[in-house]
């Protein structure tokens, strides 16, 4: 668990202990569900990656890199808000997609091309814990798992101009956390703005279908609007 996972834990967990110091009213418990739109940005090494895979084949890795790492992504969750300082969600994140490029020399032959396409989506479980700011806002930290899947396929051309492709899925159980704020429109009706963090998606590149290359975080920043139930 990194440092600023470890912080945000902290955060809600400490909330849960408050008192409503910041709040002129109670806030209301109960049932929420939501919905948004947001963008993911995904973070690798992916060219050293490459790099270590080949050292030592006799290949020469002429470039490498991630060509897209931001794309549109979407969530739909539910929640029960069981304390005036406490919740838990269960929920879908759709990260979207990134896109990864590498040409590979074969002496005396010609270059190996090769395109990558990452998607990860999956269903989230979380803790918050939730601090009110005056009677309509309130911000919160929250943690949790990711049940993820990694969709990868790739495409290209062979040192000979010969084309192929493959298609591999990595499923995995990914740390997740997150910060955000939500504002309440209506009673019932709530703005939300969230930041969200997957840790360690993926595995390193190496020469097998399934080290397709791992992605040291992916983000996703999402506006979504959230309806409690009375």
């Amino acid at each position: 668990m990194t440092r600023h996972a470890t912080f945000a834990l902290a955060l809600a967990l400490a909330a849960l202990g408050a008192s409503p110091v910041l709040s002129a009213k109670e806030p209301a418990l109960g049932f929420y569900v939501g919905a948004g739109i947001g963008q993911s940005n995904w973070r690798s090494d992916y060219a050293s990656q490459v790099d270590g895979a080949y050292e030592g084949t006799g290949f020469t890795v002429d470039v490498a890199s991630v060509t897209d790492n931001s794309d549109t992504a979407w969530k739909a969750y539910g929640g029960w808000r069981f304390h005036p300082y406490g919740a838990i969600e269960a929920g879908w994140l759709d990260f979207g997609r990134a896109r990864t490029h590498y040409e590979i020399g074969v002496p005396n032959i010609g270059p190996a091309v090769r395109d990558g396409r990452y998607r990860l989506s999956g269903a989230e479980l979380s803790a918050a814990g939730i601090m009110p700011v005056g009677d309509r806002a309130a911000v919160f930290a929250k943690a949790g798992a990711l049940f993820s899947q990694l969709d990868y396929d790739e495409s290209g051309a062979n040192q000979f101009g010969e084309p192929g492709s493959f298609a591999h899925t990595n499923r995995q159980t990914l740390f997740l956390w997150g910060l955000g704020g939500t504002f309440e429109i209506v009673d019932t009706l709530a703005l939300r703005l969230e930041w969200q963090r997957a840790e360690d998606v993926g595995e390193r590149f190496a020469l097998t279908d399934s080290g397709n290359g791992r992605f040291d975080h992916v983000d996703v920043v999402s506006l979504s609007l959230q309806w409690r139930f009375r």
